[in-house]
């Protein structure tokens, strides 16, 4: 629990080509052939080596972004999709991971992790129009440590309180 408060970071940042300022959270990138430094890069690079056993890929660009959330029981995490943030910012275009994943290191408490059956669209311009409508059906994975919930990276989701 205290690596991933410390690896918990909120920051400011701008876009390489448009210095576009925004904030976000702190992520990280582990490379699939490199060797992990800390506990949490290898739990990274573990389950990314579950989610593509019996896979194809091009392991020098391949690999792991992940971050921490330490979120007091009573906030939530708002619904989002994950993406390259600064791509959308950019060109107005939504890059998803293939995998989206939550693995609860410790089971305090919070609200489950819900996942929406609304795909992502490719232009930024059109996220409001994908938010609209009537959601039929969605996904929970309650807080218990060791739990591991993994979805299509195009997917809404968040842990609302």
């Amino acid at each position: 629990a205290e690596d991933c408060a410390s690896a918990y970071l909120k920051v400011k940042t701008t876009t390489r080509n448009r210095g576009i300022e925004y904030e976000t959270n702190a992520t990280y990138w582990i490379g699939a052939s490199r060797a992990p430094r800390t506990a949490l890069e290898a739990v990274a690079l573990d389950i990314f080596r579950h989610h593509s056993r019996g896979v194809r890929f091009d392991a020098s660009s391949s690999g792991a972004e992940w971050w921490t959330q330490v979120v007091d029981e009573e906030l939530d995490i708002p619904f989002h999709w994950d993406r390259d943030y600064e791509l959308q910012k950019e060109e107005g275009v939504c890059l998803h991971p293939h995998v989206a994943s939550v693995t609860y290191l410790t089971g305090l408490g919070g609200a489950p992790t819900l996942v929406l059956p609304v795909a992502s669209p490719v232009l930024a311009a059109d996220l409001p129009a994908a938010c609209a409508g009537r959601i039929r059906s969605a996904s929970a994975c309650h807080p218990a440590a060791g739990f591991h919930l993994a979805f299509d990276g195009r997917l809404l989701h968040g842990a609302p309180a």
